[in-house]
């Protein structure tokens, strides 16, 4: 019961803690705040919307203002193609530069200083023209509203890179950003042009120059306001590009050295084939709105970049609106919940404190709340509940004395029983254990017995494999005397092979003499005839010029002595070389034959241990046909014993299960006492307690 209480207290403790962190007060708040959250959602969805509309509605204007400035300047080029086209269409023009007036000095002149006043007047009164030149071969004077007399030139401007195109465009109008060549020959400043116009006369000796005024140009594009921190762009294929950029106010900035031209969404531009171009780029690390339009046919395009801060200050305006809402929101329910919830913790406070003298044991106590609404009611509802309590207890006290009188006829009974079951469980133990020990003896000879088992069934499988090399063996050493008994047949034939050898090298010795015998008669015969052809020489001397035949005859039988008493010699000499190798030979082959008689000695030897091991073979395969049946036997035996064993094994494990069962029956059946006797114990204390605790209230 104490331990019931505490557990009530720590709840209690809990209870209050979760109200602190989550009681009316925030609930109210949090109720408040609901919708605030859903005003904030609403918020920040039409933030997003909007600022979406801006953006698209900011990009369309901007892209309408650039494509109109872009549009103006396309129908100023136009008009000056059409004021170029006035010139290279009037025939006295193309008269004059095509040199039909050289002869007539009056006419020339009279031609270039009317040509020279228009062109003046022309440049005067349109605001976009710079400057207007003609540009005739040499021996031409070149027209200009500058009015400076000069030879043309107007190979030597096909020759330079601004002129380059002429001959490639033929009458073809086109547009450059800066002629170099041309300034420089007629001391013009880059400073009043930002592109020029170029076409040639029919005749194309000739073409016209008409320079864009770079301020009118400048001023067009300072009416293009796209906001702060944008820039605009007109921008020509060739790299020239006049750029009027905007500061953060919004105010022209009087200097700037932003470039357009090596960026590569602007080579893109001119690159491809759509006329507008609309996309969101890096530019100085920040995200910048791409514009740009491009001037068909003129290779010039009007660009504008306008920071996405900018676009979108607007849509952020918004956004701190919906903030500032929000924050204004969560303030005035934060307020609301804070005064709803202090006009309840009065209240609140009256009937927690009344609460926990009744959670304390003081039943006495009662609510008294005047409110008529719920807390009006929890009042009236907490004081029926604690009277019914009170009511209880009564009951619960006279139920506490039968109970402990109860538990100590409980306690009584089943310490009588618990001694019998203890009594009974002793005597089991005791026949558990006999059983316990034969059964561990009769396992104990199970496992001898069937090692014992193993180990025959080893040697058996052992002596198979015995008998199998012995087999092999015999098999092998069968072989081994055949084998041996074929070289020894060998051998005998090459004993005598070698001696029908050695016999046959002995005749062809006996042979080599009698060749020498013949040799030394050669030699004889050739030493013999040497003194006749001396002899015969002498007398075919003496005879004089009747002996010259007889000389002759007897210088050749000279000399064939001699090649027979050479050809002796070399008989000779090979006759001993023969006999010399037939004695190596003969004692070469007196050698073999005495290794081959010891061969035949060894093979015998041989033979004979082979025929000895045969023997000692068979006598071992006898022995091991013995062994085998023996061993048979005892497997037998074996069989029958290892059957006996395990009939017993199993026998005493039934006997020894079965105690088993009985002693955990009787086991259980004392802890059941046991548990009885501790549960009548218990009841008694928890009785004891319920009626201190019981005490404890106050009725």
């Amino acid at each position: 019961m104490k331990r019931a209480v505490k557990l009530g207290k720590f709840k209690l403790d809990k209870f209050k803690l979760s109200q602190k962190l989550v009681g009316i007060r925030q609930k109210l708040i949090i109720s408040f705040l609901v919708p605030v959250v859903f005003l904030l959602i609403l918020g920040v969805s039409s933030y997003s919307k909007s600022s979406e509309g801006f953006k698209k509605n900011y990009e369309q204007s901007s892209q309408s203002n650039v494509e109109m400035t872009a549009t103006y300047i396309e129908y100023v080029l136009k008009s000056l193609q059409e004021v170029a086209f006035q010139y290279i269409s009037n025939d006295e023009m193309a008269s004059y530069i095509n040199g039909l007036y050289k002869n007539d000095k009056t006419k020339t002149v009279a031609v270039r200083d009317k040509t020279n006043a228009e062109l003046v007047k022309k440049s005067e009164l349109d605001r976009f023209v710079s400057g207007i030149y003609i540009i005739p071969s040499s021996g031409m004077g070149v027209l200009s509203s500058s009015g400076k007399n000069m030879d043309g030139f107007y190979d030597d401007l096909k020759k330079e890179k601004e002129g380059a195109s002429l001959s490639e465009k033929g009458t073809s109008t086109y547009f450059i950003g800066d002629h170099p060549f041309m300034d420089k020959k007629m001391n013009l400043s880059t400073d009043d042009y930002i592109f020029s116009l170029m076409r040639n006369f029919k005749s194309q000796n000739a073409c016209i120059v008409v320079d864009i005024n770079r301020k009118t140009i400048n001023s067009i594009l300072d009416e293009v306001n796209l906001g702060r921190s944008s820039m605009v762009a007109v921008i020509t294929s060739d790299g020239k590009e006049l750029v009027v950029a905007r500061d953060s106010n919004g105010e022209i900035a009087e200097n700037t050295d932003a470039t357009f031209y090596n960026m590569e969404y602007v080579k893109n531009s001119f690159e491809s084939e759509d006329v507008n171009t609309l996309q969101y780029v890096k530019y100085n690390s920040e995200s910048y709105l791409y514009l740009s339009y491009k001037i068909e046919n003129t290779g010039i395009i009007v660009a504008a970049m306008i920071p996405k801060t900018t676009i979108m200050a607007q849509a952020n305006s918004i956004k701190v609106n919906t903030l500032l809402l929000a924050f204004l929101g969560c303030l005035t329910a934060i307020l609301i919940g804070t005064f709803i919830s202090n006009s309840l913790s009065k209240t609140t406070r009256n009937i927690v404190n009344q609460l926990k003298k009744i959670s304390a044991g003081d039943l006495s106590a009662e609510l008294v709340v005047k409110r008529k609404d719920e807390f009006g009611t929890i009042a009236l509802t907490v004081n029926e509940m604690n009277s019914n309590i009170r009511n209880l207890l009564d009951r619960v006290m006279k139920l506490c004395e039968v109970v402990n009188e109860s538990s100590v006829d409980v306690h009584s009974a089943t310490i009588s029983i618990a001694s019998l079951s203890r009594e009974m469980t002793s005597a089991i133990n005791d026949i558990g254990q006999g059983i316990s020990v034969q059964a561990n003896d009769a396992q104990n000879c199970l496992l001898q017995m069937d090692e014992l088992s193993k180990k025959i069934t080893d040697v058996d499988e052992k002596v198979l494999e015995i008998e199998k090399v012995a087999d092999e063996t015999r098999n092998m050493i069968t072989f081994g005397i055949g084998n041996m008994e074929e070289l020894a047949v060998r051998s005998n034939e090459t004993n005598e092979i070698t001696g029908y050898v050695v016999g046959q090298i002995m005749q062809l010795e006996e042979k080599s003499k009698a060749v020498m015998e013949i040799v030394s008669a050669m030699n004889e015969i050739s030493d013999q005839t040497n003194l006749l052809s001396l002899n015969a020489s002498i007398e075919a001397a003496r005879a004089g010029a009747y002996g010259r035949g007889f000389a002759v005859v007897a210088s050749e039988i000279r000399k064939l002595a001699e090649k027979a008493m050479t050809s002796a010699h070399d008989i000779e000499n090979v006759v001993k070389e023969i006999r010399n190798q037939t004695a190596e030979t003969v004692a070469s082959a007196k050698k073999a034959e005495n290794i081959v008689e010891l061969q035949n000695n060894i093979v015998n030897t041989t033979v004979n241990s082979y025929h000895n091991m045969n023997q000692g073979l068979e006598k071992l395969l006898h022995n091991l046909d013995i062994i085998a049946q023996s061993m048979g036997n005892m497997n037998g035996a074996r069989v029958s014993t290892l059957g006996a064993v395990e009939n017993i094994s199993v026998v005493s494990e039934e006997s020894l299960a079965a105690s088993e069962t009985i002693a955990g029956t009787i086991d259980v059946q004392s802890k059941t006492m046991e548990a009885l006797e501790n549960s009548a114990d218990k009841l008694k204390e928890n009785a004891n307690e319920l009626r201190d605790a019981i005490n404890r209230f106050r009725i």
